[in-house]
């Protein structure tokens, strides 16, 4: 077992004696660095108190700046930010404040990562002149192996992933101080991935760029290969592989075990404690409303929010998942006081250029990466021509005089107030905006009257109404929204879910016959509203869930032959029905029937359906023989059984289906 000592003390110094080989002697997997180290392994769980304490020993602690020092740790549930990350868009702030997740802003760049007990960290930080982050990935790597038998690679911008079904196991973010570098990571053991799915809300752009449908889809827990690994196994073998790496032998270390005491009379240790617990450091301030412009590069996601007035920008707010914090900084200093056109951001390209070149500890090839971040990103806002065409706004928070400053936005096009109570009177203000292609006001406060405003917007082709706010409609309330919504004909995409429009009004919605997007849960549709539905043959998703099927229902929405997605949750569909969808709409590529009891024999006619690449069949009374059933949709990459009864045994069918990347039983 490997030792421990007591707090603060240090005799681990004893054991070695210094030598002056420099990482770059390293050249074989056989030749070793002789280097004394340090370990420190965390006693406490608590995200703020081990963050702190990797800022301390990064900044304050003068060890680091003389020995490579392997730091290991975990939290409860937390969810970690990058230092330049929006949480308002990263993460699901109100499931996290329901389930007692905690939120921290750490002080390095990177994105978003959720964190629990079945989630180890480590930190590795280096004098400067010795630091190599791969030298730490064939630390990682080879206590994988040599451990546990796991093999892995590295992937990307720094991930590791195992080396067969190329699914990810851990991630790293880095930083660099005057004196001393610091790499460090998560490894999955057994992290509850369901979480990823609850309180992570990833951009499009990143999901778009990596090919796939969720996070969990991406990573993969240690536990499934290697079901006797754990945090105190990996820990030893990090310990092994890192002490091994320096030529020493992990039983000679000495381990610091640190806790909350071990710093109560440390005051820099509290500084860095009290500032990453603070509620402003980790939310941010919002201004009340910014243009937002966003896309994806090679080396990260960018989200500019740009205030200006009278012509220039006068404040700018970047979120980033960039591995160089500095370069935001950068961003968010350099915009600022330029004119909306192409010489501002000229003048800003050049003004950035020269500012690179003097950033301290930062060596000249990471500065000729930044400069070129640069021109990429000044390239994009020209090419875009964001700064004298603004396209979206996503306002935070809004009085009626800031919305009267948005409608004057001539070029706007696409707009998002979802969730900002503007009322009645501020979609009277939005009804002014003609020009508007992209509009949600779900949640905003607006009843029939101000839908009335709304319904004037005829250039919109994308409107999310969705809604809870029962008290603020007078009936007729739902069919009132269809007849304003009934002129928008140009309308493609439409989600008003929640505003019980009934029947009477689904006829209303079927006169929009561009509409191939089409949200309509808990609206309170029966067989009349679905026959209205019927008609809009252009449609290639809808999701009808929450509203009430019968004998003929379904018959009616088998004349939508193009739709190649159809969400039915908790409808009262039987297998009848399904045999239905099985012979007429032969082109869905995405099936959710979760919530009704369609049995084996439904799963039987979901068989039929070649093209299905997802399919949600949670609680539908499937028991072994259904799943057998579905082996045969060789096409499936998301498969959803859960909640039904499937015992393990059954389950080796699953095993067939070798192209499912996302799977909960």
């Amino acid at each position: 077992m490997l030792k421990s000592i007591k707090p603060g003390s240090h005799s681990w110094r004893k054991a070695f004696s210094v030598n002056n080989l420099n990482l770059r002697d390293f050249h074989t997997k056989s030749s070793c660095l002789l280097d004394p180290v340090r370990v420190i392994v965390s006693q406490s769980n608590n995200p703020y108190f081990n963050l702190a304490t990797e800022d301390y020993l990064f900044s304050i602690d003068k060890e680091a700046l003389e020995y490579p020092t392997l730091f290991l740790w975990r939290n409860d549930k937390t969810v970690v930010i990058g230092k330049h990350q929006n949480p308002f868009k990263e993460c699901n702030l109100a499931r996290m404040e329901q389930d007692d997740v905690n939120l921290v802003r750490r002080r390095s760049g990177g994105g978003a990562v959720y964190q629990d007990m079945g989630n180890s960290i480590f930190t590795f930080l280096s004098p400067k002149e010795s630091y190599s982050k791969e030298l730490n990935f064939k630390i990682l790597m080879e206590s994988l192996n040599n451990g546990f038998n796991i093999n892995s690679e590295l992937s990307g911008r720094n991930d590791l992933i195992l080396s067969d079904c190329k699914r990810k196991i851990s991630g790293s973010a880095f930083k660099q101080g005057k004196d001393v570098c610091f790499h460090h990571g998560t490894m999955l053991l057994n992290l509850d991935t369901e979480a990823l799915q609850k309180y992570l809300t990833p951009h499009k752009l990143k999901l778009q760029s990596k090919g796939v449908a969720s996070v969990a889809s991406r990573v993969c827990n240690l536990q499934t290969v290697c079901p006797t690994i754990s945090h105190d196994k990996f820990n030893e073998e990090l310990i092994r592989a890192f002490c091994s790496r320096y030529g020493q032998t992990a039983s000679s270390v000495e381990i610091e075990n640190v806790n909350e005491s071990y710093f109560s009379n440390n005051q820099s240790w509290k500084n860095f404690y009290d500032e990453l617990s603070d509620k402003e450091w980790n939310y941010g301030l919002t201004p009340d409303f910014s243009n937002n412009i966003e896309t994806k590069f090679d080396w990260g996601l960018v989200d500019l929010h740009i205030d200006y007035k009278a012509g220039k920008i006068a404040n700018v707010k970047m979120y980033s998942d960039v591995l160089f914090p500095v370069f935001v900084e950068i961003v968010e200093e350099g915009l600022v006081n330029n004119d909306f056109s192409k010489e501002g951001i000229d003048n800003f390209e050049s003004w950035t250029k020269e500012r690179i070149k003097l950033l301290p500890n930062i060596d000249d090839a990471s500065k000729e990466i930044l400069t070129n971040f640069s021109k990429q990103l000044s390239s994009w806002i020209q090419f875009k021509d964001c700064i004298t065409n603004i396209e979206k706004i996503y306002p935070k928070k809004i009085t009626h005089e800031v919305l009267q400053n948005i409608t004057k936005l001539e070029k706007v096009n696409y707009v998002d107030i979802a969730a900002i109570r503007i009322g009645d009177e501020g979609a009277s203000m939005i009804g002014q905006m003609k020009q508007l292609t992209y509009l949600d006001i779900s949640f905003t406060g607006i009843s029939y009257n101000g839908m009335r405003s709304i319904g004037q917007l005829t250039n919109l082709t994308q409107l999310i109404f969705s809604s809870d706010d029962y008290e603020n409609y007078s009936a007729p309330k739902g069919v009132t929204v269809a007849i304003h919504l009934r002129n928008l004909k140009k309308l493609t995409h439409l989600d008003i879910t929640y505003n019980e429009i009934g029947d009477e009004g689904s006829q209303f919605i079927s006169e929009l016959l561009n509409l191939t997007y089409l949200e309509m849960p808990n609206n309170q549709l029966r067989n009349e509203g679905f026959k209205m539905i019927s008609k809009l043959e252009n449609l290639t998703h809808l999701n009808i869930s929450n509203n009430d099927f019968n004998c003929e229902s379904m018959k009616h929405l088998c004349e939508l032959k193009n739709l190649t997605s159809l969400e039915a949750f908790n409808t009262g569909i039987t297998s009848n029905d399904v045999k239905l969808i099985a012979n007429h709409l032969k082109y869905l590529t995405e099936l959710d029937l979760s919530c009704n009891d369609i049995g084996n024999e439904g799963a039987k006619y979901v068989s039929e359906l070649k093209q299905l690449q997802s399919l949600q069949l949670a609680q539908t009374n499937l028991d072994s023989e259904g799943v057998k059933y579905l082996v045969r949709l060789d096409q499936l990459t998301d498969l959803d059984v859960s909640e039904n009864s499937i015992d393990a045994e059954r389950c080796k069918y699953l095993n067939e289906m070798k192209q499912l990347e996302e799977l909960s039983i």
